[in-house]
């Protein structure tokens, strides 16, 4: 369970990977059922000031969906994804595919490859 300083964290991180990735001006949109996810990043330091080297850490498995498509398209109808841009989500370790867009990490994946939505 997380404290209310980590969750207020989470929520800055959110809202600052949203807004950067809006501002910019740069429109990537999805087709079908791929979500475009841009990965939280994750602590360097631990709560008493010591850092972490890179090797020492995982890949953050909680990212922000920053773009969506329209949906799949099943027996010639479009079924709309449960995924919208801003929604926190938990991702699996692998798969998706890498995109580098002005030098900035991407994800593009299926929805169903998705874990979980995360709720406030």
């Amino acid at each position: 369970m997380l404290s209310n300083t980590h969750k207020h964290i989470l929520s800055f991180s959110t809202q600052k990977i949203c807004s950067r990735f809006f501002s910019s001006g740069i429109k990537i949109k999805p087709l079908f059922d791929n979500v475009l996810i841009k990965r939280e990043t994750k602590e360097t330091k631990t709560k008493s000031g010591l850092f972490i080297p890179g090797s020492a850490t995982k890949k953050n498995n909680v990212g922000v969906v920053v773009g969506a498509g329209d949906g799949k398209v099943v027996d010639g109808v479009t079924v709309p994804l449960t995924v919208k841009a801003g929604d926190r989500v938990l991702l699996s370790e692998f798969g998706g595919t890498k995109i580098v867009w002005e030098n900035e990490d991407y994800f593009l994946i299926r929805e169903h490859a998705l874990l979980a939505i995360i709720r406030k």
